[in-house]
């Protein structure tokens, strides 16, 4: 078992305090430090202000433990089916397959302070270079990155997923138009460049227990104000007028004097 340090990300560790190896698919957990530490939300927008992560989605979901909520940012693409009907004719019904970015988690409160979720995020594009021919429809195919966990955290704690590694290369032939065909001199008129592509997802799930909230403590842009009446509006040109402490906050009388900063 590995222990985690408070604000530091520390990969698994057998019973001896060994650093288990992490190739392939592994995980961690995030502990938030105290007020002012380092927090990883601030890690990663530091990454993404780098140029060295990408954030492709951060939904927040609200779920009652036992039940499984849902999250998909992308799109769904129609798949032609092929039904024969029973005089052996036959017909072609229309399928939609998602694709994007989802996650599936399902929630239990197991006590105050812990909280075990079945988590399934899965990340999938269009691959129209591996397209079959379907009934005379070109259906292209999915390139999917899935993971399946159980995880328990307590409320703030973030559990991340990495290894999931997506490799792509391909090549390009630059040459020039009209002596590319050219025997002999037309291989100093062209070139090939061979471009490999190579990137990681890593997948960041923090949960919390929501509390829900009293009617009274919900603050509205409206409270405290009070409509003008047909008079007021019409020799003054108000709209309304502030009551209670939102009028006392209006009539603070404002900073006099020089105003600046001061540079040592």
């Amino acid at each position: 078992a590995a222990v985690y340090g408070p604000g530091h990300l520390l990969f698994p560790s057998d019973s001896n305090g060994v650093p288990m190896n992490t190739q392939g698919i592994f995980g961690g957990v995030w502990r938030p430090n105290g007020p002012g530490g380092f927090t990883l939300g601030g890690a990663l927008q530091a990454l993404e202000r780098d140029g060295l992560f990408k954030l492709l989605a951060e939904p927040n979901l609200v779920a009652i433990s036992g039940e499984q909520a849902e999250f998909l940012a992308g799109g769904e693409i129609p798949i032609p089916v092929p039904q024969t009907t029973g005089v052996g004719a036959s017909n072609i019904t229309i399928e939609y397959k998602p694709y994007g970015v989802a996650v599936r988690f399902k929630p239990f409160v197991l006590t105050e302070n812990r909280i075990r979720m079945d988590v399934q995020p899965e990340v999938s594009e269009l691959d129209p270079a591996n397209a079959l021919q379907v009934s005379g429809f070109s259906v292209p195919a999915l390139t999917t990155r899935r993971a399946k966990t159980t995880v328990e955290l307590a409320p703030g704690e973030s559990f991340m997923i990495a290894g999931l590694l997506k490799d792509q290369s391909q090549s390009t032939i630059d040459q020039l138009p009209g002596v590319k065909e050219l025997p002999i001199l037309g291989a100093l008129f062209r070139s090939t460049n061979f471009q490999r592509n190579e990137t990681e997802l890593v997948i960041a799930v923090t949960p919390y227990l929501a509390d829900p909230v009293k009617s009274n403590d919900i603050k509205l842009p409206t409270d405290n104000f009070m409509p003008a009446s047909q008079m007021e509006m019409i020799f003054y040109g108000a709209l309304g007028s502030l009551t209670g402490d939102a009028a006392r906050i209006s009539q603070t009388p404002s900073v006099e004097g020089p105003i600046g900063f001061m540079v040592d």
